[in-house]
């Protein structure tokens, strides 16, 4: 299935992986830098209702580590048809 160009602030490439809960795709912003976008198979109402997912983005968003990834950005929404 093919992706909308653009997500938030977020212009996607190519895709990198996906599995059953998420797709991964390399995504640009407009100040140039370069990110992995994963995008939840998850419908909006699920996201919003349950603390699961916003809950790990809060956590992620606090680590500071070299060897863990940085959550630049989140966010729910309706993508488009077939995209939650």
């Amino acid at each position: 299935m093919q992706a909308p160009p653009h997500i938030g602030p977020w212009r996607l490439h190519e895709q990198l992986g996906a599995g059953g809960l998420a797709t991964v795709w390399r995504a640009t912003n407009q100040a140039g830098q370069v990110a992995a976008l994963k995008l939840m198979h998850i419908d909006g109402q699920t996201m919003s209702s349950s603390p699961g997912p916003n809950e790990s983005w809060a956590v992620l968003g606090g680590l500071h580590h070299p060897n863990i990834v940085s959550l630049l950005d989140s966010g729910c929404g309706k993508v488009g048809p077939g995209w939650p």
